[in-house]
């Protein structure tokens, strides 16, 4: 079994976002990580676009801002394909465990982190590897993560795996 330890309160965690040609919806999602409700956060953009995107002028100036408000931020280039994933786990510092992928169309709302890490925080001796979003049937709404996170049935496990809190991988 593979040893995990619990989230601490003060945990630091990496937001990994792969971007291609899209300086204007980087723009967005940088925006709206300045905006979490948690804090404890530094920024990996895995940029595979054809110019470099760190040239677009909104994205020098959040990334620079992310930078002033002290969060960590690296910008790394990779070709496309499976290894962009591996060049963002490596650029990630020692010491930060936790890392959260998410696409460059996606626009987090200000709890989004402080939500993806809730099932840490609700099962910290469970054996949790990773959280992701759930995208329930067509016209079935949101489900409610703290009452769905009650039933410890719910949770999958690396002996019990199960959809509900993997990702899309």
């Amino acid at each position: 079994m593979i040893d995990l330890k619990p989230l601490r309160s003060d945990e630091k965690i990496a937001v990994a976002v792969p971007t291609r040609n899209r300086p204007s919806y980087l723009s967005i999602v940088i925006s709206c990580i300045l905006g979490q409700t948690y804090t404890n956060w530094m920024l990996v953009i895995n940029d595979q676009s054809d110019a470099p995107v760190g040239r677009d002028h909104a994205v020098r100036d959040l990334l620079a801002l992310a930078q002033r408000t002290g969060h960590d931020v690296r910008m790394i280039r990779t070709d496309k394909g499976a290894e962009r994933h591996q060049g963002a786990m490596e650029a990630v510092p020692e010491g930060i465990e936790l890392v959260l992928r998410i696409d460059d169309d996606m626009f987090p709302e200000p709890s989004f982190l402080e939500n993806m890490l809730k099932p840490f925080r609700f099962f910290p001796s469970e054996p949790l590897a990773a959280v992701g979003g759930l995208h329930p049937e067509p016209g079935s709404g949101p489900l409610d993560l703290d009452v769905a996170l009650g039933d410890p049935e719910w949770i999958p496990r690396f002996d019990r795996p199960d959809w509900r809190l993997q990702g899309h991988f």
